[in-house]
């Protein structure tokens, strides 16, 4: 939980495989989910949930948020705009998130996520 970057997660993922051979999925799949919380992050996500073959990430609640002005929330606009049937923004009780649907697990997520960014 301490680690921060992703040198320092392959170095430790490196450390495991050594002391104690390959990685059962679980492990592997527990740090691709590190990499996708630093994706969501990056993006502006308050918080990400993969689940039901769904991703949604929250934005924050703040209206007021200097985010919402931000390159970074319009870029992510724009990537809603060009891929329609990929996602979707949805508002709900003041809370806005965007809906990724028929995610297969977390590295089809990281993909996703990894389009925006790009």
């Amino acid at each position: 939980s301490e680690i921060e970057r992703e040198e320092q997660l392959t170095q430790f993922e490196t450390q495991l495989e050594d002391r104690f051979g390959p990685l059962p999925s679980q492990a592997n799949r527990l740090i691709r989910s590190m990499k996708l919380k630093w994706l969501g992050k990056m993006l502006g996500f308050e918080k990400i949930v993969l689940k039901r073959q769904k991703l949604i990430g929250y934005f924050t609640t703040n209206q007021e948020s200097g985010y919402y002005e931000s390159a970074t929330f319009n870029h992510m606009l724009e990537f809603v705009k060009r891929h329609p049937t990929a996602c979707e923004l949805k508002q709900r009780n003041e809370k806005l998130t965007l809906v990724f649907s028929s995610i297969q697990g977390v590295k089809q997520a990281i993909e996703q996520l990894e389009a925006i960014a790009d």
